[in-house]
């Protein structure tokens, strides 16, 4: 009897706090030209960045800390940085863990050109200009040389989330494993993987190896 009263009161709750917000974004809808809704609308936005945690500052959103831990907790030989992006994550990673050589992936080709630029002084660094998938081949990629860290294999990812036109090309992927049988590659010590939605087929690029301990 309690519970049920405590779950009508928190349907109630919900209700009335659905409503309320219907009610602000209608009047902030008519009120959209006035000079102080254009500043609540950009402190919503930054609030919502935050809650997001859309920043990219590897030493403002705990990227590099989580780093210095590993690298102190234990060291490591082979690192895959899948989604290497302009390369900013495998600099850091060579500076944290510098005897471990690290796999650089980055499908776009624009994107890719500035990796290598990003890496060219550190040879534990190998940048790769392809993707890993969960099959050998092709894979359309929604991107934009304006927004390289938004590249994604999702459609209407970026248009709906970032709100943004994509180019979109059809790049090579292959299977993690594959990768690692070609490079005689038998256990990855660290796996960083950020690519826009395409990350459970990534992982299942991998099945083999992970099923394999």
């Amino acid at each position: 009897m309690v519970e049920h009263a405590k779950d009508m009161g928190r349907r109630g709750l919900q209700r009335w706090g659905d409503k309320l917000i219907g009610a602000v974004g209608r009047y902030l809808g008519r009120h959209r030209r006035y000079p102080w809704v254009s500043k609540l609308r950009r402190l919503i936005a930054r609030l919502h960045a935050a809650a997001e945690n859309r920043d990219y500052d590897m030493d403002r959103n705990g990227e590099s800390r989580i780093l210095d831990c590993l690298s102190r907790a234990q060291p490591a030989r082979v690192i895959f940085d899948v989604g290497a992006n302009t390369g900013d994550w495998s600099h850091r990673a060579a500076r944290a863990m510098p005897e471990a050589t690290i796999h650089a992936f980055e499908v776009v080709p624009s994107t890719f050109a500035l990796l290598r630029e990003t890496v060219q002084a550190l040879p534990q660094v190998r940048p790769v200009n392809m993707g890993l998938s969960d099959q050998e081949g092709v894979l359309d990629i929604h991107h934009d040389p304006v927004y390289p860290a938004l590249a994604t294999s999702v459609n209407g990812f970026s248009e709906g989330f970032h709100h943004y036109q994509p180019q979109v090309a059809s790049l090579p992927v292959i299977k993690g494993s594959q990768y690692c049988k070609e490079q005689g590659i038998e256990h990855i010590d660290l796996l960083k993987i950020d690519v826009e939605g395409h990350e459970p087929q990534v992982l299942k690029g991998f099945e083999s190896m992970l099923q394999a301990g």
